[in-house]
């Protein structure tokens, strides 16, 4: 493995893993990391299949990265293994940035056959579906604990998330570091972008409308189920809602026959997978995130950026983010009926609502920016390339 030059430093070479094709908050995640470390010191490659860096590819175009189109798709392939192996050797690849723990899997050994001096995942969210019942549950992670001997640090993108690791998944305290996602604000701001009326118009959606905006992935983890069954209780107590919903997904089709189902199809609108994040946030009311789990999710952090308060579900690292009464509202995860309570308090006190979105500003500004996320990403990387010996 090639050592630095104290007079002219080797940059440090990052291979990003992502092991999925649709495009979600990991893929952001990873996004603002390529565009945002400094390329002085670090050269950065995306391992992705060629379906996620197609979807990329507008947002890569004038970013210093490399495009590796690899997938290893299961235990058996050993194409991918070997493409993977080989691109390790190739590039000399410093540190290995697996994001999830299905890509840590996969990735990690040959990272560790390959010589890589630096292992680490980011986990974003503690796969809570994998918990087993009773005896089980004491088991349900050992998978995960035998590969994380592999890595020198997981990186986990919330406290709630390192708390998750250590009580759920039993990692010792000592492995994790906690760096909190952040969002470049400077693209969010509710002084300069408006479009409103425009986008509304576009939808079909009334000037004076109350909107609720869902800016998530069409599928089970996101729970729109539940706020489609708000949306009825609602209308059976006589109150109209508006919900707009921005995102792809497997679930769009039988989301939309609930609707249908429901009689409530002209109240919700699917607009698909949306670039312009702060333009359709202009255009809501509150921003609404009925997940059953979560890591850090950015789009509240985006939500609050655009003073819009959020309504969200009371898991993981949500509450890091909206604190009742002061940020937006919490409720418990699959109840449509306290959803709709929060909903209706918020139709019903506009201005209290008002000041959750400029509060929600405010905290943004101070705790989640980008800048503050890529530092601290930066100086783990130096650190763990330290402690491996590597002059930076």
């Amino acid at each position: 493995m090639a050592m630095f030059s104290k007079h002219m430093p080797e940059r440090i070479r990052i291979a990003y893993i992502l092991p999925t094709e649709v495009r979600g908050g990991v893929e952001e995640h990873v996004l603002s990391l390529v565009k945002g470390v400094d390329a002085r010191r670090f050269q950065t490659f995306i391992v992705a299949p060629p379906k996620l860096l197609a979807a990329l590819e507008d947002d890569l175009q004038s970013v210093d990265t490399t495009k590796i189109p690899l997938r290893i798709h299961n235990m058996r392939d050993w194409r991918g293994a070997v493409d993977f192996y080989r691109f390790l050797k190739r590039f000399q690849i410093h540190i290995v940035n697996t994001h999830m723990f299905i890509a840590t899997f996969y990735y990690a050994p040959l990272g560790k056959l390959a010589g890589v001096p630096v292992l680490l995942e980011t986990t974003h969210l503690l796969e809570k579906w994998r918990l087993g019942k009773g005896f089980l549950r004491r088991h349900s992670f050992i998978i995960d604990r035998i590969f994380y001997r592999l890595l020198n640090k997981v990186l986990a993108v919330s406290n709630a998330c390192k708390r998750d690791l250590v009580s759920i998944k039993s990692i010792t305290p000592e492995k994790i570091v906690v760096v909190q996602n952040g969002r470049d604000l400077a693209n969010f701001k509710p002084a300069k972008i408006n479009r409103r009326g425009e986008i509304r118009q576009a939808i079909g959606i009334g000037a004076e409308e109350y909107v609720f905006g869902v800016f998530a992935r069409l599928n089970h983890q996101k729970g729109h189920v539940y706020l489609i069954q708000a949306v009825k209780l609602l209308k059976d107590r006589g109150v109209r809602t508006i919900i707009v919903c921005v995102g792809d997904g497997e679930l769009q089709e039988p989301l939309c026959r609930q609707c249908h189902d429901y009689a409530i199809a002209d109240q919700v609108f699917f607009v698909g997978f949306q670039k312009d994040m702060p333009g359709y946030l202009s255009m809501v009311d509150v921003m609404v995130l009925p997940s059953l789990y979560e890591g850090l999710p950015l789009c509240v952090i985006e939500s609050l950026a655009m003073e819009k308060p959020v309504i969200a579900t009371a898991v993981d690292g949500t509450p890091e983010l909206v604190i009742p009464g002061s940020t937006g509202l919490l409720v418990r995860a699959k109840n449509p009926e306290e959803l709709a309570n929060a909903m209706l308090f918020a139709i019903e006190n506009r201005d209290t609502m008002r000041r959750m979105g400029e509060n929600g500003r405010r905290l943004m500004l101070e705790r989640f920016s980008i800048e503050r996320q890529i530092r601290e990403t930066e100086e783990l990387y130096m650190d763990l390339c330290r402690e491996k010996g590597l002059r930076v």
